[in-house]
């Protein structure tokens, strides 16, 4: 399914967010003074991974984002959302991933702006620039 699919076609209460992990170089760098500046932030996408929990299962949240589910193996949309995360993972990280992505600060952002866009007449292609974040890293 891809991005410009219909919204309308997609059940909400049904989506689930896979933690995954992507660790970033932090370049500090200390000026004449001993004061210290954090200069680049640089994210290693070839590390990107699955984030587990204590017992090593995959870690999944509920449609909103907020909570994550017990046990991903008792839900079928969570498991299903860890199958196709995983199979797919090439595809969604790709080479600049962030110049791809749409970057929000919480789920809670991507959810409401979907559940919108689902009772808005006017469908996905509606103009609301203004919730999108964009960002880019430097380095």
């Amino acid at each position: 399914m891809s991005e410009n699919d219909d919204l309308d076609l997609i059940d909400l209460d049904r989506r689930r967010w896979v933690r995954y992990e992507l660790p970033v170089l932090v370049c500090v760098d200390t000026d004449t003074h001993g004061d210290q500046h954090v200069r680049h932030v640089v994210p290693l996408l070839e590390e990107i991974a699955m984030a587990a929990d204590h017992r090593r299962a995959p870690i999944v949240h509920d449609p909103d984002g907020t909570d994550p589910i017990a046990d991903h193996r008792e839900d079928d949309p969570a498991w299903h959302a860890i199958s196709h995360a995983g199979a797919t993972k090439e595809t969604w990280v790709g080479e600049q991933p962030y110049a791809d992505w749409d970057w929000f600060e919480t789920p809670e952002d991507l959810t409401a702006e979907d559940r919108l866009t689902q009772e808005d007449d006017e469908g996905p292609d509606a103009d609301d620039e203004d919730d999108d974040l964009e960002w880019t890293p430097t380095g």
